[in-house]
């Protein structure tokens, strides 16, 4: 598979924090999407998912702070996304576990949730910000 995950400039939230975040976690997504490309070592995809899933949790916690201190109105709301976000990535792991054909189907569900949430979520509380 050879799946192009380029940072675009739609990503932009303009918050620093939040798009230094968001790169990296692009990355992981990039790095997990390499795994097409040959025979991974299978404690090496465990621990690379295990890095996606901490590593998502890290950065809503870490938004939702910034949401907090900014007195962002549609916190719970987007605190309520972010838990069902993971609960998703989390199935979708289950998901791919047992079935390692299924390894097409998460990179399109990680690509698909880094897209339409940077651009359709977070950005409305950038907004708020500016």
């Amino acid at each position: 598979m050879n799946i192009t995950l380029e940072w675009k400039e739609n990503y932009n939230t303009g918050i620093e924090e939040v798009d230094f975040q968001h790169k990296y976690f692009l990355k992981l997504i990039k790095r997990f999407a390499q795994l097409t490309e040959g025979e991974p070592d299978d404690e090496y995809v465990k621990r690379l998912l295990l890095e996606i899933v901490l590593y998502a949790e890290f950065h809503f916690c870490s938004e939702e702070n910034m949401m907090i201190r900014a007195d962002y109105p549609s916190v719970k709301q987007h605190q309520k996304l972010h838990n069902e976000l993971v609960q998703q990535l989390n199935d979708e792991i289950s998901s791919f576990k047992n079935d390692k054909e299924s390894i097409i189907h998460l990179i399109a569900f990680l690509a698909n949730w880094f897209m339409h949430h940077t651009v359709e979520e977070d950005i409305k509380f950038a907004n708020h910000l500016s």
